[in-house]
C-alpha cells in the first residue's frame, strides 16, 4: 500500500478541501518546507502563503491566509481564515485577493447600513420620548 498524507483544509465556515496527497509544499514569506508521508509531527503558522499539493491525479495550489498547519500521523490539518484552490499559483492568488476585496467591500456596506439604521432607531426613540419621566 502506498503511503499518502490526508490533507484537510478548513475555515470557520467549514470544510474547504480534503484530499489524499503524495507531497505537500508549504510556502510563506518566511520560507518553504515539504511534507511527505511519515513526516515528523510539525506545527506551523502561515500569515499568507500557499500549499503546492501533489496527488495521484494532478498538482494544484491552495492559497491560504492566516493559517495553522498541523501534520501528525500522515494527517495534515490546515485551519485558515481564507483559502482558494487553483491550478496555477498566480491565478489562485489573484482569485483569493479578488474574493477578499469583494468581501471587505460587502462588510463596509453592511457597516454603513448598520450605522444608518442605528441612527434612525435613536431618532425614533428620541421622537417617542421613551424614558422621559413626567
Amino acid at each position: 500500500m502506498k503511503h499518502v498524507i490526508k490533507l484537510v483544509v478548513s475555515s470557520h465556515q467549514g470544510l474547504i478541501h480534503e484530499a489524499d496527497c503524495s507531497y505537500i509544499l508549504v510556502s510563506s514569506r518566511r520560507g518553504e518546507f515539504g511534507l511527505l508521508p511519515e513526516h515528523i509531527h510539525t506545527i506551523a503558522t502561515i500569515d499568507e502563503g500557499f500549499l503546492k499539493v501533489r496527488s495521484s491525479e494532478k498538482e494544484y495550489y491552495i492559497c491560504i491566509v492566516n493559517a495553522s498547519i498541523d501534520i501528525n500521523n500522515d494527517i495534515c490539518d490546515c485551519i485558515c481564515q481564507e483559502a482558494y484552490i487553483g491550478d496555477d499559483k498566480e491565478a489562485c492568488r489573484e482569485s483569493l485577493l479578488a474574493y477578499r476585496k469583494a468581501r471587505l467591500e460587502k462588510n463596509r456596506k453592511l457597516d454603513t447600513e448598520f450605522e444608518i439604521n442605528e441612527k434612525k432607531l435613536r431618532e425614533s426613540i428620541k421622537d417617542a420620548h421613551v424614558g422621559d419621566m413626567k
